[in-house]
């Protein structure tokens, strides 16, 4: 018997869900390293495949692009917005910021522009 994908199976298997896995994880050790700085505020700059910025790759210029809708990429969108949602669901604030410091890559059509994860709590 063939199976085929509700709509909701097809979304969910199409995210790239060991991207949004790493993704949580980079964001939630710097949770845990943040709370033991007895801090409130924890930042992802890089090593991300989302945040990649020293030097700044196709990829992560790609997830920044999607983001501030100079592209479309639904996959891309997807991802971030889980992302966002894991920690927005636990009472955190998360916001994604241009990362001004990030270093251009040398790829083709580099552009430099990439982000940075922000979450905070009180």
């Amino acid at each position: 018997m063939a199976f085929f994908p509700t709509a909701t199976q097809a979304k969910d298997r199409a995210q790239g869900n060991l991207v949004i896995a790493k993704e949580v994880n980079a964001l939630e050790e710097a949770v845990i390293t943040a709370i033991s700085n007895s801090a409130f505020t924890a930042e992802v700059t890089d090593d991300t495949t989302m945040t990649n910025s020293t030097p700044t790759d196709a990829t992560s210029e790609s997830y920044y692009a999607s983001w501030k809708a100079t592209t479309t990429n639904n996959v891309f969108d997807e991802q971030m917005d889980e992302v966002k949602k894991h920690f927005t669901d636990q009472g955190y604030t998360v916001s994604r910021v241009e990362n001004t410091a990030a270093t251009s890559g040398a790829h083709s059509g580099a552009t430099g522009k990439v982000f940075k994860w922000t979450i905070s709590w009180a």
